[in-house]
């Protein structure tokens, strides 16, 4: 299958719609992987995503969007602010492509979230040299950690 990652105007109401599918379908299974049904972005709908000053890229897969990341960049850094993938497409390296994309971003180093239980993301994250800087409770029941990979070492 060829894989394009693809720029997504998630201001606009369809991509919006489309983005919140495949966010709502993944993050219910992850809410059973860390055993936390309370996961914000299981709250949000398509205003969040339409209000959102993240940058959100996308695979289609059969005219269907099958995952989506999306960022905020500085000046040296980006943020990864959900990385998601239709259940359905799981173990096809969607989340992959998306991430080795990100890599060739003009930054310095890459950080993103996930819950200390969700075990199929740190394996993916740690699979591509991320590695935990911090651990925190968020809520009673739900761990994160802070992941990091560097892109380009800095001169000091």
């Amino acid at each position: 299958m060829k894989v394009m990652v693809t720029w997504l105007d998630h201001k606009e109401l369809k991509i919006a719609k489309e983005i919140l599918a495949v966010q709502t379908a993944a993050y219910k299974v992850e809410s059973k992987i860390i055993d936390y049904e309370n996961i914000p972005p299981l709250k949000e709908d398509y205003l969040h995503i339409q209000s959102s000053e993240e940058t959100f890229l996308g695979i289609y897969s059969t005219n269907r969007l099958a995952a989506v990341i999306s960022y905020l960049k500085t000046a040296d850094s980006i943020e990864i602010c959900r990385l998601v993938v239709h259940p359905s497409l799981f173990g096809q390296g969607l989340a992959t492509k998306l991430l080795l994309h990100l890599f060739l971003k003009n930054a310095n180093y890459i950080t993103v979230c996930t819950a200390a239980k969700n075990t199929p993301a740190l394996r993916l994250y740690n699979k591509l040299g991320f590695t935990i800087k911090q651990s925190f409770e968020v809520d009673k029941g739900l761990q994160l950690v802070k992941l990091e990979r560097i892109i380009k070492e800095t001169a000091f």
